[in-house]
C-alpha cells in the first residue's frame, strides 16, 4: 500500500472487529443510529436534505433505526481519514472523486444492491459514474455534479467593451469554445480597457482546473505508471504555460501570449491570494469572468445580478478542438463496508437518488446524479425562466458528451497532489523558480509521494 497514504490517515483496517461503533450505538434502548457524514452545502440544499432525512427516519422508525448527520467543522476529508483509522467510521458518507482511490477499499460494492432495486437501475446512472469503480465494482453513486469550469462572464461588460471598440470586438459562443490564446487576449484587454481588478479567476481550486487543462489536450498529467509528472509532453507544457501566464505578472517567457501583456499584469493574478471568494468578486463586478459550474447560479444567486451573465465552454488548446470539460467535485454517496446496517444505508441511497433528487432538481442546485430525473421536467422546467434556460443549457452540454470525470493520480490523495503543486507554484509566482524548475520540482515531489 502507498506509504504516503498512511500518513494521510488512510490505512487498512487491521482487524475485522474495527467497525463503526457509532452505527450500533443505542440512544434510547431501541433505536440504532446510522451516522451520515456530510460536507457543508448551501442553505437551500441543507434545508431540503434535512427534510428528506426527517421523512426517511419516520419511515424506518418502527424498525428501530434512525439516521443522524455529522458535518465536520474543519477539513471534511481530513476528518474522514481520521474516522477510518479510528472507531467511528460513518455508515454513509459523501465522497469526492479526488479522494475516492484512497478510500475505495473500505467502501461497500453496490452492484448487487442496484440489480435488486425496484426503483433504481444502471440505466439511471451517468457514464461518468464509472469513475467510482474499484476492482470492477461500483463503490459510490453520484448524487449531483456539474462541469466545474465552465466560462461564466459579465456579458454586460463585454457588450460595453465591444460597443466602444467596433474594430476589435470579442465574440463568445455558447457552443464553440475559444482558444487559450484568444481567452488570454480577451481577458487581459477587458481587464485593462474596462478598468476591472481581474480579467478572470481560477478561484480556490486552481490545481483541479490545471488537471482539466492537461486532460482536454489528450495528454496525461502523469506517466510511468503514475509515478511522475509527464514533464516532457508538449501538450502538458502548453497547458502549464497557459495556467501560469494567467496568474503571473510579466510572464514574458511565454511567447505564445506575448501579443498582449496588459502592462505586465496577469488577468488572474487574484489566485495568488485573496480573502474574497471569486463568486463575490464576480457579483461585485470586480472580475470579468470566472470558471464555475451550475451550482454557482443557485448558491450565489447569479440569476439576480445587476448585469447580464453569459456562459460558454471552457477555452481549449487550439482552434478546432471540441468542447471538453471535467467534473472535479462530482460528489457521491458511499456506504462503509464496515457498517452493521448496510441494508438501511442502501435504502437511504435509493430514497435520495429518487425522491431526494426530484426535490433538489427543483432548485437546480446541480445536475441530478440520476440521469432519468435530470432529463425530466422536474429538472428542465422551472417557473423561473432563467433557471429553466440554465438547466437546459447544462443538461444539453453534458448530454452532448463534452463532460468527463477528472483523472487524478490514483497513487496519491488529492490533498497531497494539491500540496505538491501549490508549494512550487507559489515559489514560481514569487520569482524563486523559473518555469522549467517549477515543473521539475513538482515532479520530484510527486515521485517522493509514491
Amino acid at each position: 500500500m502507498n506509504k504516503k497514504l498512511l500518513t494521510l490517515g488512510v490505512v487498512a483496517l487491521a482487524t475485522a472487529g474495527l467497525v463503526a461503533c457509532d452505527s450500533n450505538r443505542n440512544t434510547n434502548g431501541r433505536e440504532k443510529v446510522l451516522t451520515y457524514l456530510v460536507s457543508s452545502e448551501s442553505t437551500a440544499y441543507t434545508n431540503i436534505l434535512n427534510q428528506l432525512i426527517k421523512e426517511f427516519n419516520a419511515s424506518i422508525k418502527e424498525e428501530g433505526y434512525r439516521i443522524e448527520t455529522e458535518t465536520p467543522g474543519g477539513d471534511y476529508y481530513g476528518s474522514l481519514g481520521t474516522k477510518f483509522t479510528g472507531s467511528s467510521v460513518p455508515d454513509i458518507m459523501m465522497m469526492e472523486i479526488g479522494y475516492f482511490n484512497a478510500y475505495a477499499r473500505f467502501l461497500e460494492p453496490l452492484d448487487t444492491y442496484i440489480e435488486k432495486s425496484s426503483v433504481l437501475s444502471k440505466s439511471d446512472l451517468w457514464d461518468i459514474n464509472d469513475a467510482y469503480t474499484y476492482q470492477g465494482t461500483t463503490r459510490a453513486l453520484i448524487k449531483d455534479f456539474s462541469p466545474n469550469f465552465m466560462l461564466i462572464y459579465n456579458k454586460t461588460m463585454l457588450d460595453s467593451y465591444n460597443a466602444s471598440h467596433p474594430d476589435k470586438q470579442f465574440i463568445i459562443s455558447e457552443t464553440d469554445p475559444m482558444t487559450w490564446s484568444e481567452f488570454y487576449e480577451m481577458t487581459s484587454t477587458i481587464q485593462k480597457e474596462q478598468n476591472v481588478t481581474y480579467g478572470t479567476s481560477l478561484g480556490f481550486e486552481p490545481v483541479k482546473h490545471l488537471h482539466e487543462l492537461v486532460q482536454m489536450t489528450g495528454a496525461t498529467m502523469y506517466t510511468n505508471n503514475n509515478t511522475e509528472l509527464n514533464v516532457n509532453n508538449e501538450h502538458l507544457r502548453e497547458a502549464f504555460s497557459f495556467y501560469c501566464a494567467l496568474q503571473k505578472d510579466n510572464a514574458t517567457e511565454f511567447s505564445y501570449f506575448s501579443k498582449n501583456q496588459n502592462n505586465g499584469k496577469a488577468p488572474a493574478s487574484y489566485t495568488s491570494g485573496s480573502n474574497t471568494s471569486e463568486q463575490e468578486l464576480f457579483k461585485q463586478g470586480r472580475t470579468f469572468s470566472i470558471f464555475n459550474g451550475l451550482y454557482s447560479f443557485a448558491a450565489y444567486d447569479f440569476y439576480n445580478l445587476n448585469f447580464e451573465v453569459g456562459i460558454a465552454p471552457s477555452p481549449v488548446e487550439k482552434k478546432g478542438d471540441k468542447a471538453y470539460s471535467t467534473t472535479s467535485a462530482m460528489v457521491s454517496h458511499a456506504i462503509a463496508k464496515s457498517s452493521k446496517h448496510k441494508d438501511i444505508a442502501w435504502r437511504w441511497l435509493e430514497f435520495y437518488q429518487t425522491e431526494g433528487l426530484k426535490r433538489l432538481a427543483k432548485i437546480a442546485f446541480n445536475i441530478p446524479g440520476n440521469k432519468t430525473i435530470a432529463s425530466s421536467d422536474a429538472f428542465l422546467k422551472n417557473d423561473n425562466e432563467k433557471v429553466s434556460k440554465m438547466t437546459q443549457y447544462f443538461y444539453n452540454y453534458v448530454a452532448s458528451g463534452a463532460v468527463h470525470a477528472t483523472v487524478y493520480n490514483p497513487n496519491i490523495s488529492f490533498q497531497r497532489i494539491q500540496t505538491c503543486f501549490s508549494t512550487h507554484f507559489a515559489k514560481y509566482y514569487d520569482g524563486q523558480l523559473d518555469f522549467n524548475s517549477t515543473l521539475n520540482e513538482i515532479n520530484k515531489s510527486i515521485k517522493a509521494s509514491i
